[in-house]
């Protein structure tokens, strides 16, 4: 399973406008330099936005979520988390010593429980747009219910 999690088209959107926002700075200096810097400050708002969207990857012997990944035959108890739990566990249940990603835009989250004696993460919580497709597919490669 490989799956990116983009931010909506809207925030994207948001992204470059603000980002092509800063051309203003340069209209008293030509028109053609603000129109330049609007372009470029868009795009470049727009692709950090794209750039910096974690990806969610499943193989036969791991998890990778972004730059972080943790064997499989560590994960137990997969769950999806709705949006009031997970307002829960970001906010007053929350463990510190939990390994989050969390993105404004992912109204659900997948809790993977870890079982390592020498890691005192207790568990991954990981928002997708997808949370049953994840807990499915690490399902399918035997992580226990």
């Amino acid at each position: 399973m490989h799956q990116h999690e983009l931010p909506p088209v809207l925030y994207i959107a948001l992204a470059a406008a603000l980002g092509g926002s800063f051309g203003l700075i340069f209209v008293p200096i030509g028109n053609g330099a603000a129109i330049i810097v609007a372009v470029v400050g868009a795009l470049a708002a727009a692709g950090i936005m794209i750039a910096t969207a974690p990806r969610i990857e499943v193989s036969e012997s791991e998890l990778r979520v972004g730059n972080a990944h943790i064997p499989l035959r560590f994960l137990r108890h997969p769950q999806v988390i709705n949006r009031e739990q997970l307002r829960d566990l970001l906010g007053v249940n929350a463990d510190e010593r939990a390994w989050v990603v969390h993105r404004p835009w992912a109204k659900s989250a997948v809790r993977i429980e870890l079982d390592d004696p020498r890691d005192p993460t207790p568990y991954w919580l990981v928002c997708t747009k997808d949370p049953h497709r994840l807990v499915r597919v690490l399902h399918e490669q035997g992580v226990p219910r």
